[in-house]
């Protein structure tokens, strides 16, 4: 298991090393420490300001306490994924809430906003001269326009708006009369799903258009507008217009959000009923999806992407799913990775959750209303859902609810008996959960109904498959780093059952029994009681049966953060059978020793949404908190929601439910007004 240094005031080397505590340290108020710590990356927030304070030397007690302060908020709102800090005079009231929730006393705030006045007038104190200063000042935090920066952010934010106005701003000629004829073929040769055929909406046929024409397509669309189908389309109609290909990328953030591209694309190329020689050459020439850091190839040893503007990717087209959770680091190096005669096609949903670090790129790249917003040209709505199925009524009702929250008219829950479309169903007891739709299962985290719901889905979602625990028990036979032919079915019929369910979490630790460890430890627990290993010895050590994931990239073993796997027993050429975890590849299956991926490997029967995101599942369990947190916001609700086909049964108080879902995440950042052209 991999261990990490505390932060701490002294410094965490000189804390291991037992050296002098440091001098100069800045103290935080008591009740800002204890706000601080009870945020996830807390202490690292605090040890983070208390570096940047080192940049004022020179400041007074009283001035360098304001600063510090200032400088801690600055930095708790990036953690939260902003790009930049709205001072007083850009927003009074979100700069006074964010002072109020970090604990920070009433004297010391109103010195705190004094600071920032000064600041956003460009009348720097001579105390914070050193660490604050204009865009080209070369000081660690930027002031411009009433907005705070740091400068990394600062300069990422601001390079990758140059990359991507460039790119827009290439001049294409005339739409080609070609696209045309491409598109009446596709139209006359139709991919088939559940046994229709897939026809292109207007909506979609502007999609794969606008991806032909320009040198940037953003597409967005909720869940069941056809975004892969514009995928599979476009694809075609590019190999007809020329494109081999082997000069074509197909890319996602997560390895997960990979294989359902690879899946879903081949998936529809395969069902043709009348293939052109075109679609004939890409189904057997289709590259594989990569996540983006095998894209750009990831050096963990240089800790640096290889390809860059000076190595630019080879392919004539890269095209990126899920694009709602690529953050603006990554999505800078993309940019510039991709030659500027390439074309670059991003999709996503833009009202999912953006990405965990900081940026909403995605959405900054939607134009506007206005007519003269660049962005116009590249940004596709996508509107219509094809899951909107009267003969499919549990996935429209979740796909209604959905549709409520993206829409801002909040949620309603109904009475049992009550039967209003877009509604959730309210259960007061575990046993009336009907696994139908939309349901709110109202109890506490730690409640005997709580108790009662872990113990249905464990029984009836988890173990339900007949042949479960002949899975489980049994031994899988490996030779020559392969598994039998035999052995692939009952690994697939594994791996395809945990994909159809998942407990979500909106918070990763214990969480008062809402958090995902919470939950990972009930079941892991039932697990080793179940196989007779009920001892402290096996807490943490995954058994045969459970589902396991990767939390960060391991490129040696070619797993990936987010990858999802099994545990079961195996055998390798002939030796005696032992606990392996278990991969899906293009190619079959890739076993692991679990302790070989030590703390990267984390149990995966519940997970947070933000992990979920690039999943679906028939079946989701959405635990929310008991206490109210900042994660709780409409599109984390949403994003949850959109996870499942067929049930998402909510646990939580209906306030909070509530709660969140008239509570939009808040995310400043300057991309958007950068493309056109508000500021430099």
């Amino acid at each position: 298991m991999k261990t990490h240094l505390p932060w701490t005031p002294a410094g965490a080397a000189r804390c291991l090393l037992g050296g002098p505590p440091s001098t100069d340290s800045v103290r935080f108020p008591a009740p800002v420490e204890a706000a601080v710590r009870g945020r996830e990356g807390g202490d690292e927030a605090m040890q983070i300001a208390r570096e940047l304070i080192r940049c004022a030397p020179k400041a007074e007690a009283d001035a360098k306490d304001a600063l510090a302060l200032l400088v801690l908020a600055s930095v708790v709102h990036v953690d939260a994924g902003s790009t930049r800090l709205p001072l007083p005079g850009i927003a009074g009231g979100f700069f006074d809430g964010l002072l109020t929730a970090l604990g920070v006393p009433a004297q010391e705030a109103s010195r705190v906003r004094a600071l920032a006045d000064e600041a956003s007038t460009c009348r720097i104190p001579d105390a914070a001269a050193t660490l604050l200063g204009g865009p080209d000042d070369g000081r660690p935090l930027v002031v411009q326009d009433g907005w705070l920066w740091h400068r990394r952010l600062y300069a990422r934010e601001r390079r990758l708006a140059g990359l991507l106005a460039a790119r827009m701003a290439v001049q294409q000629p005339s739409a080609d009369p070609q696209h045309g004829g491409i598109i009446e073929d596709l139209l006359s040769r139709p991919p088939r799903q559940r046994g229709r055929p897939v026809a292109l909406s207007d909506e979609q046929q502007a999609a794969v258009r606008t991806a032909l024409a320009q040198p940037l397509a953003v597409i967005t669309g909720g869940p069941g507008t056809g975004k892969t189908s514009v995928v599979v389309s476009f694809l075609r109609a590019a190999v007809r217009a020329g494109v081999q290909p082997g000069s074509i990328a197909l890319a996602a953030p997560t390895g997960k959000a990979a294989q359902r591209m690879h899946g879903a694309v081949r998936a529809l190329l395969g069902s043709i009923a009348d293939p052109a020689e075109a679609d004939r050459t890409l189904l057997r020439e289709c590259p594989e999806p990569k996540t983006l850091h095998r894209l750009l190839a990831w050096s963990p040893s240089c800790e640096r992407f290889l390809h860059h503007e000076a190595n630019p990717l080879a392919e004539a087209l890269v095209i990126v799913d899920e694009g709602s959770m690529i953050d603006l680091f990554l999505m800078e190096r993309l940019a510039g990775a991709v030659r500027p005669e390439a074309r670059l096609v991003l999709l996503g949903d833009a009202d999912q959750l953006p990405s965990v670090e900081a940026g909403a790129v995605f959405r900054d790249l939607l134009p506007s209303g206005n007519e003269s917003d660049p962005r116009r040209q590249a940004g596709v709505r996508l509107t219509r859902s094809y899951r909107l199925d009267p003969s499919d009524p549990e996935g429209r009702s979740i796909l209604l609810v959905a549709q409520r929250l993206g829409s801002d008219r909040g949620i309603e829950v109904a009475e049992p008996g009550i039967v209003r479309e877009g509604d959730v169903t309210s259960r007061t007891a575990a046993s009336e959960v009907l696994f139908r739709g939309v349901e709110l299962l109202e109890t506490v985290a730690r409640s005997s109904e709580a108790e009662r719901m872990r113990r249905r889905w464990l029984e009836e979602r988890i173990r339900a498959p007949a042949d479960f625990d002949r899975r489980v028990r049994r031994i899988y036979r490996m030779d020559g780093g392969a598994f039998r032919r035999e052995d692939s079915p009952d690994l697939a019929a594994l791996a395809d059952h945990f994909a159809t369910i998942r407990v979500l979490c909106l918070l990763r630790g214990e969480a008062g029994g809402a958090g995902a460890a919470a939950w990972n430890g009930w079941f892991h627990r039932r697990a080793a009681e179940a196989a007779g290993r009920a001892s402290r010895a096996d807490e943490g050590t995954p058994l045969p049966g459970e589902p396991v994931m990767m939390t960060r990239n391991d490129y040696d073993r070619e797993l990936f953060n987010g990858d999802q796997g099994i545990v079961v027993r195996v055998s390798e050429n002939g030796a005696p059978a032992r606990a392996m975890a278990v991969f899906p590849r293009a190619s079959g299956f890739a076993a692991f020793d679990p302790q070989a991926l030590g703390g990267d490997l984390e149990l995966a029967y519940a997970m947070t949404v933000h992990k979920a995101q690039g999943s679906e599942m028939d079946h989701a369990l959405l635990v929310l908190p008991d206490v109210d947190t900042p994660l709780l916001t409409r599109e984390i609700l949403y994003t949850a929601l959109t996870r499942a086909r067929r049930s998402v049964t909510v646990m939580g108080a209906a306030e909070m439910l509530k709660r969140g879902a008239g509570r939009p995440l808040e995310r400043f950042c300057g991309l958007g007004e950068r493309l056109v052209g508000r500021i430099r």
